[in-house]
């Protein structure tokens, strides 16, 4: 894909994590967790600058993180589209996520 041209996701460039890196395997061997707060089902990945992040075990609407191939890291995608294959961050829809804020 050229600069010029829009992915099958609407975006231009090389901007679409998922047209870079391919789509995500449905059959990924994931290690899933449990939050220890809300008890919610995790799995802990890498972002694309090397920091652990929490996300919900499953995709949904509303997500913006695109999971890698291997399933252990993500990538945060651009898209003001409404997607059901982008996973959240689970710091954004655990109930308890203002108690495991770090003070900065």
């Amino acid at each position: 894909m050229n600069s010029a041209e829009e992915c099958i996701h609407g975006l231009t460039g090389r901007s679409c994590t998922i047209c870079i890196h391919g789509p995500e395997p449905r059959s990924v061997d994931r290690q899933i967790s449990e939050c220890r707060s809300c008890s919610a089902a995790i799995i802990w990945v890498e972002t694309e600058k090397g920091k652990k992040m929490p996300i919900d075990a499953e995709p949904g609407t509303g997500g913006r993180f695109a999971l890698s191939a291997d399933g252990r890291t993500v990538s945060f995608v651009h898209t003001h589209l409404a997607r059901d294959d982008l996973y959240s961050s689970h710091f954004e829809t655990c109930p308890d996520a203002v108690g495991w804020k770090r003070s900065r």
